[in-house]
């Protein structure tokens, strides 16, 4: 699925470079980073969330394209959380 979409970052493991990000729609994409330095909680990024592998999202707070790698889609909270850790 290329459907670019929008949803909240929830979580972010610094130490792992990996983040949560809630969909509008609904379900949780993690997804792996190059660097976190100007991400926070609460952050907006727009992209492929629905899709495993690479991908380039965008933060709407700072415009940067971030290169990220999707661990998960379509998770549940808990397994989000789990792969947080």
């Amino acid at each position: 699925m290329n459907e670019r979409l929008q949803g909240r970052i929830t979580s972010i493991n610094r130490t792992r470079l990996r983040i949560a990000v809630l969909l509008d729609e609904g379900g949780y994409t993690v997804a792996d980073l190059e660097d976190l330095d100007d991400l926070e909680v609460g952050d907006t990024v727009e992209g492929e969330l629905l899709t495993h592998g690479e991908a380039i999202w965008r933060s709407q707070r700072t415009g940067r394209a971030l290169r990220v790698y999707v661990e998960a889609f379509d998770a549940g909270a808990e397994n989000a959380r789990q792969l947080l850790r």
